[in-house]
C-alpha cells in the first residue's frame, strides 16, 4: 500500500511568471476544485442576473469566463465593479487573454470551459424540465397570492370601498 501523500512531487510548479506589456504576471498552474468551482458559479450567477433572454448568450458566456479566468488564474488585480465587457475589450487589445491562456495547462482551461458549459446547459434543463416549470409555476403562485392578499386588505378599507364605488358609478 502506498499513502497518497507519499506521491507529492518535489518540482511541483504552483505558478508561471510571464512578462506581459513589460509586467510581471504571475499565473497560476493549478486552481483548487472549490476555487474552480466558486468561478464556474460566478459565471453562471452573472449570466442569470444580467439575462435579458430565456437562453444563454454563447459570447456573453465566452466573455464572463474569460475574464473570470484572468481574475482567477493571475495576480491581475480587476476591480470589483469593473464593467466585464469593458475590462474583456482592454485585455484582448492589450494580448493579455492570449498571453494567460497560452501559459495556463490545457487540463486546466479545458475543465474550466466545460464546467462552464455544463453547469450553463444543466441549469436550463432544468429549468424546462416538468420539475423546474412546476417549481417555477409555485412560486409565481405564491407571489400572486401574496398580491391577491394585500388587493383583498386594500378593498376590505371603508375608504378604498368608497372610491371604488365613486369610480363604478361613473362609469356607468
Amino acid at each position: 500500500m502506498v499513502e497518497l501523500n507519499s506521491l507529492k512531487s518535489e518540482k511541483n510548479v504552483l505558478t508561471k511568471i510571464v512578462k506581459i506589456n513589460n509586467k510581471d504576471i504571475s499565473i497560476k498552474q493549478y486552481l483548487p476544485v472549490q476555487e474552480k468551482l466558486n468561478l464556474i458559479s460566478r459565471v453562471l450567477n452573472y449570466l442569470l442576473v444580467d439575462s435579458e433572454y430565456n437562453f444563454v448568450n454563447p459570447i456573453k458566456t465566452d466573455v464572463i469566463g474569460t475574464v473570470e479566468i484572468v481574475k482567477a488564474y493571475t495576480n491581475i488585480q480587476i476591480a470589483e465593479d469593473a464593467l466585464p465587457y469593458e475590462v474583456y475589450d482592454f485585455l484582448e487589445k492589450e494580448g493579455i487573454i492570449n498571453a494567460v491562456i497560452k501559459n495556463i495547462p490545457e487540463g486546466e482551461y479545458l475543465f474550466i470551459n466545460k464546467g462552464i458549459e455544463d453547469i450553463v446547459k444543466s441549469y436550463y434543463a432544468y429549468t424546462t424540465s416538468a420539475l423546474g416549470v412546476l417549481e417555477t409555476i409555485s412560486r409565481d403562485y405564491s407571489a400572486l397570492n401574496l398580491d391577491a392578499d394585500t388587493i383583498k386588505d386594500k378593498i376590505a378599507d371603508p375608504e378604498n370601498l368608497s372610491l371604488i364605488k365613486n369610480i363604478v358609478d361613473k362609469m356607468g
